[in-house]
Parts: structure tokens; sequence; C-alpha cells
């Protein structure tokens, strides 16, 4: 009885793995057994059949050798070249700081003045408001691109010096946006080591507040 038991439960379960319907009752459960036997025979065979297929058709797809390429569809080259136009301009400089929020730039900044020397000979590219101090009309005013942190109540830049292309006549007013780029640089003053942005290049992105008036 206890084998009986088993052998109904295996035809059971191989009911549920071909996804037979109810079995016919006019067999006998030897013929029934040879019946399922042979479907899981065909499954297999159909398979194995798709697999070698599969197999054939890659094969037919693959480039021969000595064969030439296919050119690259157009889309598909201008999507890479703009990819590589963008990787480019993200390494163009050492320090893009117009990437950054405006806390890691207040930090960043912060560090560049606390130990310039680290930072001697890095490109950089910089947001900023700018400020002039002194007399424009002289011959190396003290210009400025000064950032505020997250609270904006506290404020640190850094001096840069624009190239000789530039003339009093390109200072924006204090305030104006501004975005200076250019090569960071220390300098000595009274025994103090300093750093600024030299050989800048600036475009003013808006005018200050004292455009209003």
């Amino acid at each position: 009885m206890k084998k009986r038991k088993y052998v109904i439960l295996g035809v059971m379960a191989a009911f549920s793995i071909t996804g037979c319907s109810t079995p016919d009752t006019s067999q006998t459960l030897p013929e029934r057994l040879n019946e399922i036997w042979q479907s899981q025979q065909s499954q297999a065979e159909t398979g194995a059949t798709q697999q070698s297929q599969i197999e054939e058709i890659q094969t037919q797809d693959a480039p021969q050798e000595g064969t030439i390429a296919q050119p690259v569809p157009p889309q598909q080259e201008a999507t890479s070249q703009t990819q590589t136009s963008q990787q480019t301009t993200a390494t163009e400089f050492d320090y893009d700081l117009t990437q950054m929020s405006s806390t890691i730039v207040y930090s960043q900044i912060t560090d560049m003045t606390m130990v310039p020397e680290e930072y001697a000979g890095k490109t950089i590219k910089m947001e900023g408001r700018f400020e002039i101090y002194g007399d424009p009309d002289k011959e190396d005013p003290y210009l400025g691109c000064i950032v505020n942190d997250a609270t904006a109540c506290c404020s640190v830049g850094l001096r840069f010096v624009l190239t000789d292309d530039y003339t009093s006549a390109d200072f924006p007013l204090n305030g104006s946006d501004i975005i200076i780029t250019g090569v960071f640089e220390t300098y000595e003053y009274q025994g103090c080591t300093f750093g600024e942005v030299q050989n800048a290049q600036m475009t003013v992105i808006s005018e200050g507040p004292e455009a209003a008036g």
C-alpha cells in the first residue's frame, strides 16, 4: 500500500512538471508513465533544437574575420561625439567650482586661502560676485570673485588678475555675477603666502545692483 502511494505521487508530480491535464482514466499506469516519458523527451529535443537555432543565428550575425566593419549610424556617432565632448569639458579644469554646491564651494575656497601652496598650478573655474577694491584705473587693481555660504551670512573669495586683454572699461559694476577661469598661483606679501587666479578670463553673467541706479 505504501509503495502504491509513492507511485501515485510520482505520477501527480509528472503531471505538474509537464503541464498536462487530467490523465485518461482508460490508460493503465505503465501506459500513462510511458506517455509522460515520451512527452518529456519531445520537450527536451525541442529545447535543444531551439538552442541550436539561436547559436546558428548568433554565429551568422558575428563579424567574420577579414570582413569590413559596418559604419556607425550618424545618430549613434553624434551621441558618441557629444559624450566625448562632455567628458572633455568635465576634465578641462582641475577645480570646476561651478559644478559644486554653495556649501562645498565655500569650503573649497576657504581651504585654498588657508593652504594656497597645495593648489599652485591648478586650473580654476569659479562663479561669484565681482568686487573691486581701490582705484580701478590703477595699473593693478585688486579684483575679487566673492561667494557666500549656504546661509548667506558669511562670504569668502579669491583675488584674480586678468590678462592684458582687459582694461578698466571691461570691469562690471560691483555685485555683478561673473565667471572667471585661470590658473591658481601663489604670491608673497609682507612675509605671508597668498593665492590668486592669474591669467584670468572673465565673463559677466549679469550686471550688479548698482546698475539699477
